[in-house]
């Protein structure tokens, strides 16, 4: 179903979705192993749902979202490892979560 999609195994649905390993849903959902669900959404590993999202491994949700490893949650929320919650937060490694964090370890 849907338009624009290119698929090697597991399923797909919606519009300008590609994916290799898992399944996807909504718009312009780029997938490589794993889930991932919402608008603009890009998943390496592991499940992401929201808006503007970018994960590698681990699970994201809310908007404007990049992780690297753990997870993250909130508004404008950087994670490279461990996990992040709250706004404009950035986590090196470790924990972060209130306003205007920043965290290297």
């Amino acid at each position: 179903e849907g338009h624009d999609m290119f698929i090697v195994s597991g399923s797909g649905s919606g519009t300008g979705i590609s994916v290799t390993d898992g399944y996807g849903s909504g718009t312009m959902v780029n997938i490589g192993n794993g889930q991932g669900s919402g608008t603009n959404v890009v998943v390496g590993d592991g499940h992401v749902s929201g808006t503007d999202i970018s994960g590698d491994n681990g699970e994201l949700s809310g908007t404007d979202l990049t992780a690297g490893h753990g997870e993250g949650s909130g508004d404008d929320v950087a994670v490279a490892n461990g996990t992040g919650s709250g706004g404009e937060v950035f986590v090196g490694s470790g924990s972060g979560e209130g306003t205007g964090f920043l965290v290297g370890k």
